[in-house]
């Protein structure tokens, strides 16, 4: 498939694809007789700002690790060798 235009017979077989490029951030064209009729564009997701309180009163409830980082590692490790 080009790069930023399809036809609308191939769009309609390929509309999977297309909104998986779509997701990725790409740009695609859709046609019909040679002239753009759609543009698939991924959706701009509005981003909201971190409640900084809140995130604290969460993290001050999460339990205290028992085991230093380096043991838990070695550990998985380990465990995943056998």
């Amino acid at each position: 498939m080009d790069a930023g235009c399809i036809t609308l017979s191939k769009a309609k077989a390929h509309l999977h694809e297309l909104a998986d490029r779509a997701e990725r951030g790409e740009s695609v064209t859709i046609t019909r007789h040679g002239l753009p009729v759609v543009r698939l564009v991924p959706v701009e997701v509005e981003r909201q700002p971190i409640n900084a309180d809140r995130l604290r009163t969460l993290t001050d409830q999460m339990p205290m690790a028992v085991e230093e980082l380096g043991s838990f590692m070695r550990r998985a490790r380990e465990s995943e060798r056998f």
